[in-house]
């Protein structure tokens, strides 16, 4: 049965013109429903301004609000998008493999870590259910705001050393780096993707600028090859190249990515070169294999991967791996859904989609990128809602083309 049907809603209709034009049905445009997103949007940015200045406690009913938001936008929905039916089937299997390592476990939920990972697919439906135009200027000027707040806290903080490596002070999160890289990138890549913004617009430009020179003085090398990906899935989309030619070029970026690791691999301790991924992998990946089958097919429970382990005995720590750290909390079933989840949010017309989903799942594949960070991902998801092909301005006229019936 269709999820579509399920929620009591018609399946999406094909509209007319050719089979290169082909398009689903629009996303909703209930004002009240892009009103709940937009209020998340704006809790995100409180969350980011406010990290160093609200206790923990404050930080997680914050958190907990935008949850509350995002699921109300969700029970607005008016029309699924076949891509988004897929999104819910892996929201569906997340909830089987938690009640399930539950029931069956006894393992211990932790609430918060619960919420971080349900919030990542509650925005990716969001955004590809509702259209933001009327939002997109508000939106603008909170990216500028984050973007100049950024700068203040990097210039004014100290810096500090890690791996040897010399980076600014932190605008958000004191564990490390990588929250603040990856918020600079998903600004990067929403301002990259607004087509509303005029590009000769001095703002737009320095800003831009500003946000390339903080990824690379972060140096989170994760972000450097989901940039990289970004880049060239989009430059190859806007070639108007086959879709096997797409594929393709997607393929020999998992191929160049392997040779560039075989390399440092021979040529350098690999262990050393990854911050002590490598042996991390192994050591959770042996973990695994001595699980019972119904934690190996539904997990442990969420946050149980944030464990002292023999590789990492100083503090608890995930896997550093989204993948491992899914097959770890929500088992082999888990994984299906989280690949549901990048196919339907790689489901589009336009270069951005593809390029995005690239960048997501580049940097989900080697480290721990943003399938745990809602803060970071909401701008992600953000952009994705900026999908020419998801705007109402993208469909043909009603008089140009009769609707289309399939058998």
């Amino acid at each position: 049965m269709e999820l579509s049907s399920i929620h009591g809603h018609h399946a999406p209709q094909k509209l007319g013109g050719n089979s290169d034009a082909l398009m689903y049905a629009v996303p909703s445009t209930s004002s009240l429903g892009a009103s709940f997103l937009f209020l998340a949007v704006f809790l995100q940015f409180i969350q980011i301004l406010l990290f160093y200045f609200i206790p923990l406690e404050a930080r997680y009913t914050l958190a907990g609000m935008t949850v509350f938001s995002l699921a109300i936008c969700c029970i607005l929905i008016k029309n699924y998008r076949y891509d988004v039916n897929l999104v819910f089937l892996s929201v569906a299997l997340m909830f089987l493999c938690w009640i399930i390592s539950k029931i069956f476990v006894n393992s211990e939920f932790k609430i918060n870590f619960a919420m971080q990972q349900l919030s990542i697919p509650l925005w990716l439906l969001a955004a590809k259910s509702y259209t933001l135009q009327k939002y997109q200027s508000k939106i603008r000027i909170i990216l500028y705001v984050i973007l100049f707040f950024a700068c203040f806290m990097m210039l004014t903080g100290d810096s500090y050393t890690v791996g040897g490596i010399e980076r600014p002070a932190n605008f958000i999160d004191i564990g490390g780096p990588h929250l603040s890289a990856y918020i600079a990138l998903g600004i990067y890549i929403y301002l990259s993707s607004d087509r509303t913004d005029k590009k000769s617009n001095i703002l737009h430009l320095l800003s831009i600028i500003t946000l390339i020179y903080i990824i690379y003085t972060y140096q989170v090398r994760t972000i450097y090859l989901a940039i990289f990906a970004y880049f060239l899935i989009t430059l190859i989309k806007k070639t108007s190249l086959s879709k096997s030619a797409i594929s393709f070029a997607f393929f020999e970026i998992i191929v160049f990515s392997a040779a560039i690791a075989l390399v440092v691999s021979v040529s350098t301790d690999l262990n050393q070169f990854s911050s002590g991924r490598t042996d991390v992998y192994i050591e959770r990946l042996n973990q695994i294999s001595q699980k019972s089958l119904v934690e190996l097919f539904f997990g442990s429970g969420p946050g149980s991967d944030l464990i002292v382990s023999d590789q990492w005995w100083w503090d608890a720590k995930n896997s550093h791996n989204d993948f491992l750290t899914i097959l770890y909390e929500r088992g082999l079933v888990g994984v299906i859904g989280v690949i549901l989840l990048f196919v339907g949010m790689a489901k589009g017309r336009s270069a951005e989609t593809i390029a995005i989903t690239s960048a997501v799942f580049i940097a989900s594949a080697i480290s721990n990128g943003l399938m745990s960070r809602p803060l970071a991902f909401f701008l992600f998801a953000l952009a994705l809602s900026l999908d020419s092909a998801l705007q109402p301005s993208a469909l043909p006229r009603a008089s140009s083309a009769p609707a289309r019936s399939e058998n």
